[in-house]
């Protein structure tokens, strides 16, 4: 043990000198060479025993030593590493070692990448072909591990070669392009679209029929029905679409069809089209007439949506009237960006980002965007949110009622985002339809002005429904969730049906927490389905709460809502936030932050204002006065500003009155308090008097002071003389202002 120790302590020492090769005077490759396997080797020593630490220090060291990535495969491939991907793999699961263990998962797979790619590996088994058997046998089973890298360099020496069919050469060639299978098909096809050479056209063709694989038939069906294909190459195409087939009777269906099939499957991440696992870059495929077979290489990530793009292309491109395929195309492009990507190389300079092309596509487009991305039942893709609010924000830009209220079938998208699970797309769609100032009613028309107002409450803070039997816990759990800041208003009671009537005052609800009554535990499964069929709260976060013995019982009643967890006793706010946030992710939703709950309150509060200014008679503000009201002393400027416009145009004792007090309170700040003055002018000349008397007094008493500013006497003077009382009170006003000495 004792010898173990010093050796290791050599070892380490050994290894520090090279973790930055290049800060190492006089360093050598072969110096990070040795270093690379010493570190290796203590690395799976320590990781086989279990002693992480040492394990980590040795791992982090050789990753720091920038090793060559081809030593670190082969490393990994030695007979006594035989279990190097099963040991690492296992360690991407442990917390302290998961980093460590994909760093060198990444080197391994950079030198497979290399060794799979080296042109002048593939080119000498390519040789190998036409030597003895044994030869062939040999690279054959190289060039299927290099996969479609294989295929630029075989197409190449196909086309370096005598136009003779019976080449030795081309003979092996076209004995081998069959059995690189699956791997080869996307660079074939870009053969036989593009290249100008028959006979290369021909072993393409033949090969596709020969590997059988379905997504070859899109392309084949194009060149069968293109007019100006080669005969020869038509009857090639028939031929291999029956062998794709298996000689069963090919469906009579046009190309531009498949290609839409094909691009579907694309987007829906159709498994037999993924990339290998442990590929973290896909390859698109081109062609070029001097050199033959080029690629681009892009993220994992982008790959599925760039092919959906492109099959959508060649399918417009043999038919534009397909409109479903335009509106696929807009939404791989937009779930594209929703990532993070950017264009790939391949695109021309200053390709147009997805927004102008929707822009110019038009409300069906984009309303056929919504729809797919509405559709609640592929719930894997977690940026259909993404795509379903930027198919709205263009429609916001150009479109109006008649429009927005697009039908598809029987269906109408923008409505149906009235009752998306993401507020975000709900509250979008509210403002949409509210900026479009609308002239006749329409179905749902009645959600769009409580969703505005949900939106103008948003503060950053969760309002919530606790209901509980026990009054020591739900006054705990109050305590609980108001320390942590997080939450706002908290309504709660000892039965659902009391606390869900409280809740009525409020204008959201964003979580509720039940815990079963032990005594009427058959409460529990009509709470739920209430609460499941009331719009305010069908998309909160529903934690129940139960005893362990309950929990199989309430996962019977919860089984068919995403939006409920079933919870024990004594949960801390930390957990139930960290539920909170999981349900909503669940279902491509997401909690609102400071930011945005400030960013959408000034969208709603712009769509209220215009509503008000205009007077319209589909989506009133008064609708939501209440929540107006209150918004009148909001802290953020320009709701406060935009809340005292909205209210002069409202015919109600309350919003005059406000508007009043506003004017009045001597804590706000002059300007408000003049532009308070002003609307209250308006609002008088428009509904007549509705105001208090003692408010009246007041505005008098300003009117008549000489101690208060001059625009706000003049103000006040203004908006009391639109109120049209008795003139008795100017008299006191001159007489206020007479003196008969100097």
């Amino acid at each position: 043990m004792l010898n173990r120790c010093m050796i290791l302590i050599l070892i380490i020492c050994l290894s520090l000198t090279v973790i930055a090769p290049t800060q190492s005077f006089g360093q050598t490759s072969d110096d990070v060479r040795k270093a690379t396997k010493i570190n290796w080797d203590e690395f799976m020593h320590y990781t086989l025993i279990g002693q992480w630490d040492l394990a980590l220090g040795f791992g982090q060291t050789l990753v720091a030593l920038d090793p060559d990535p081809i030593q670190v495969l082969n490393l990994a491939q030695s007979p006594r590493y035989a279990n190097s991907y099963k040991t690492l793999n296992t360690l991407k699961a442990k917390d302290e070692m998961a980093v460590v263990a994909n760093d060198i998962l990444a080197l391994i797979e950079k030198g497979r990448f290399i060794e799979r790619t080296d042109i002048d590996r593939i080119q000498d088994e390519v040789d190998r072909l036409s030597t003895t058997t044994r030869g062939r046998m040999l690279a054959i089973d190289r060039l299927k591990d290099s996969g479609e890298w294989a295929i630029p360099v075989m197409i190449e020496t196909l086309r370096s070669q005598q136009e003779d069919g019976s080449n030795d050469v081309i003979s092996n060639i076209r004995w081998a392009l069959p059995k690189i299978g699956k791997p080869a098909v996307n660079p074939l096809l870009i053969v036989v679209r593009h290249c100008t050479e028959l006979n290369i056209q021909l072993i393409a063709m033949e090969a596709l029929g020969k590997i059988g694989y379905r997504s070859a038939e899109p392309t084949i069906q194009e060149i069968i029905e293109n007019q100006e294909t080669n005969p020869v190459l038509r009857n090639a195409g028939m031929k291999a679409l029956e062998q794709i087939y298996e000689f069963q009777e090919v469906p009579m269906v046009s190309a531009a069809f498949l290609h839409g099939i094909l691009a579907e499957d694309y987007f829906n991440g159709k498994s037999s089209l993924d990339l290998p696992e442990n590929e973290n870059l896909g390859t698109i495929w081109f062609w070029n007439d001097e050199e033959g077979l080029k690629y681009e290489r892009v993220p994992r990530g982008a790959y599925d949506e760039l092919m959906t793009m492109r099959y959508c292309e060649y399918a417009v491109k043999l038919n534009p009237n397909m409109g479903d395929i335009v509106s696929l195309w807009l939404s791989a492009f937009f779930r594209l960006e929703a990532q993070g990507f950017s264009q790939p190389d391949y695109f021309i300079d200053n390709h147009a980002n997805a927004e102008t092309y929707a822009l110019t596509a038009g409300p069906e487009h984009l309303h056929r965007v919504l729809a797919r991305a509405l559709d609640v039942s592929d719930v894997n893709d977690k940026y259909k949110r993404d795509v379903a609010l930027a198919a709205i924000k263009v429609l916001q830009r150009n479109s109006g009622q008649q429009s927005l209220l697009y039908v598809l079938g029987a269906y109408q998208p923008l409505i149906e985002a009235l009752r998306y699970p993401d507020r975000e797309v709900r509250y979008s769609a509210a403002i949409a339809l509210a900026r479009s100032l609308p002239k006749k009613n329409f179905e749902h028309s009645e959600l769009v002005m409580p969703l505005l107002a949900e939106t103008l409450t948003q503060n950053g803070k969760r309002n919530v429904i606790i209901v509980d039997s026990n009054s020591q816990s739900r006054n705990d759990l109050i305590a609980k969730l108001s320390d942590t800041g997080s939450y706002g208003e908290i309504v709660s009671a000892d039965t659902f049906s009391i606390a869900n009537q409280k809740s009525r005052n409020l204008t959201r609800v964003d979580l509720i927490l039940y815990k079963e009554n032990p005594k009427r535990p058959d409460l529990i499964g009509t709470d739920v389905d209430i609460i499941k069929d009331d719009y305010r709260l069908a998309f909160c976060p529903l934690i129940l709460v139960a005893e362990p013995g309950r929990l199989s019982e309430l996962n019977k009643i919860v089984s068919n809502n995403p939006f409920a967890y079933i919870g024990v006793p004594g949960m801390s706010a930390q957990k139930i936030s960290a539920v909170e946030t999981e349900i909503l992710a669940k279902n491509n939703a997401v909690l609102f932050d400071q930011s945005m709950a400030d960013s959408y309150a000034e969208l709603a509060i712009d769509s209220i204002q215009l509503l008000a200014l205009s007077g319209n008679r589909v989506l009133s503000p008064s609708q939501i006065e209440p929540s107006v009201l209150v918004s009148a002393y909001d802290s953020r400027k320009k709701i406060q500003d935009h809340t005292i416009q909205i209210l002069s145009r409202l015919d109600s004792l309350d919003s005059q009155r406000m508007l009043a007090k506003l004017s009045l309170d001597t804590d706000l700040d002059l300007l408000t308090r003049i532009d308070a003055l002003k609307s209250l002018a308006t609002s008088a000349k428009a509904h007549g008097n509705l105001l208090l008397s003692e408010q009246i007094n007041s505005l008098i008493v300003i009117v008549t002071s000489q101690d208060q500013d001059v625009s706000l006497r003049n103000h006040a003077a203004e908006a009391y003389g639109a109120l049209n009382l008795p003139s008795v009170e100017i008299s006191h006003l001159i007489n206020a202002q007479t003196i008969d000495e100097l």
